[in-house]
């Protein structure tokens, strides 16, 4: 799934999802900071951070990573994206209330029904712990 502007809380959690199993997750939470350049897995660790970079940048609309493109380290790209499109989601929230209003049973199962609910409020409390 590649970030659009639009998509940004399942464009996160997947991205997350997709670092915590190749053991990444921590360049981007801070975690794992930077090295200094006197350490010995400095270079090691440069490297790493260049293949997460590399991964966000690839998984973004062109037009969208262009505007990236010189942020210095994953943490920092992280936090920029984070900064444009996860805070600013009051068209967002109002979507989502609207259609959280909107939703109706008719002919779907509870299973089904209970899904399209729980993805709303999902994704509502992901937009909570952002602002």
């Amino acid at each position: 799934m590649l970030l659009n502007g639009e998509n940004y809380i399942n464009w996160s959690r997947g991205v997350k999802m997709a670092l915590g199993a190749k053991n990444k997750l921590g360049f981007i939470d801070g975690s794992l900071p930077k090295l200094t350049n006197e350490s010995p897995d400095f270079n090691k660790w440069i490297r790493n951070d260049y293949m997460v970079i590399s991964w966000l940048t690839s998984s973004m609309d062109q037009v969208i990573s262009d505007s990236f493109i010189f942020a210095t380290s994953s943490s920092e790209l992280w936090n920029d994206i984070a900064e444009r499109f996860g805070k600013s989601n009051v068209p967002l929230l109002y979507e989502l209330h609207t259609s959280l209003s909107k939703i109706q049973q008719d002919n779907m199962t509870i299973d089904e029904y209970y899904g399209k609910l729980k993805n709303v409020w999902d994704k509502l409390n992901v937009l909570r712990r952002l602002s």
